[in-house]
């Protein structure tokens, strides 16, 4: 993705992302130039989005993100202790590395802490953009807060809504299964569903009730001034078709299911080295393996007034530098925010099988 925050006058980012900048990178994406290959991704989008916006200010972090199939080793901890403490700090999570599984952990983090988080995919002709929801509520009780954060988490929200769903809560097969061939979607796709990541932050931070917010779908009546505010979109260009998803959190998800969330708290980065470096240890606690997954499916203005404030303060963690990066670093920028911080995986692309698979 362009760096469309700019565009919105967010000046806060900060890119984070392991992978270095190829021919591919050059030809596909809108920020970088010849000169660039072999450079860091996360290193050399820098200077492009500044180039666009002296003001912005852009943390760039080379890091990979741990993820489960992948084993790595101990020194890795430091990876996600750096990972945590970014998500901790940022108001907002856009997901946009290459590869499914490598969303899983910045999903974790995001529902543990209550943050923002949107994911953004792409296949050759077709997309999916959709917002996390927040994360698990606390039961009313008499027992010690510290126990009762762990083990009285409610499938509610902190307002006694059932939570919307993460990106895989209906989506469990792809965390084990994911393709490394890479995917080159059609010319234009990637302004198209980075420019829908941002609105739909934009659109979530403007909301009165922010991430607690329910889904609307398409055709519903509104009185919010930047108009509906869905849970997800899914888009085909061959089809010139937008549908609109909502997707309730299951009890089963593998990064935001309550018993998920209690064995990290309890745990810890122990949680998450099993996790990763043990391919049936989620199946396993989660139970998905007798899992009979369902598939619930269910007009913007042309101007609207934004809360300038609002967005330039806002703090926006990217986690992938590629194509999608790009695209959203570039519009979030242009209008209202400045610091950002862009965290790039892995090599490989979504396939387009991931962003149509049956559970969205």
């Amino acid at each position: 993705m362009e760096p469309k925050f700019q565009t919105w006058g967010v000046r806060k980012l900060t890119v984070v992302d392991g992978g270095h900048v190829s021919m591919p990178d050059v030809l596909k994406q809108s920020l970088y130039v010849d000169d660039d290959c072999g450079v860091p991704r996360a290193t050399a989008i820098v200077p492009h989005l500044k180039e666009r916006c002296p003001a912005v200010d852009v943390e760039a972090i080379q890091m990979e993100i741990p993820a489960p199939g992948n084993p790595v080793s101990p020194s890795v901890l430091d990876d996600c202790e750096r990972l945590q403490t970014l998500v901790a700090s940022s108001d907002v999570v856009f997901l946009l590395t290459d590869t499914w599984e490598s969303r899983w952990f910045p999903t974790l983090l995001c529902a543990n802490e209550n943050k923002m988080a949107i994911t953004a995919a792409l296949g050759h002709d077709s997309y999916l953009v959709m917002r996390h929801g927040a994360g698990p509520g606390t039961r009313s009780g008499n027992m010690d807060d510290v126990i009762a954060q762990i083990q009285n988490l409610s499938t509610e929200d902190a307002l006694g809504r059932q939570r919307l769903g993460c990106c895989f809560c209906n989506d469990t097969a792809s965390l084990f299964n994911s393709i490394s061939d890479e995917t080159v979607a059609l010319p234009g796709l990637t302004s198209i569903v980075s420019g829908k990541a941002v609105e739909l932050f934009a659109r979530m931070l403007h909301h009165p009730e922010g991430i607690h917010a329910p889904g609307d779908m398409a055709g519903m009546d509104t009185e919010h001034q930047l108009g509906l505010l869905p849970h997800q979109m899914r888009g085909s260009l061959p089809r010139c078709d937008l549908s609109t998803v909502i997707s309730n959190s299951s009890n089963d998800c593998t990064a935001c299911s309550n018993i998920v969330l209690s064995e990290y708290r309890r745990e810890g980065l122990n949680f998450v080295m099993q996790a990763i470096n043990q391919p049936t240890y989620l199946k396993d606690l989660t139970g998905i393996s007798n899992l009979i997954k369902s598939d619930t499916c269910l007009k913007l203005p042309a101007s609207f007034p934004v809360n300038s404030g609002k967005l330039s303060s806002a703090r926006c963690l990217l986690l992938g530098a590629g194509t999608l990066g790009c695209d959203v670093a570039r519009i979030l920028m242009v209008s209202f925010m400045v610091r950002a911080t862009f965290m790039l995986n892995y090599r490989h692309r979504l396939t387009e099988h991931l962003v149509n698979h049956g559970g969205y």
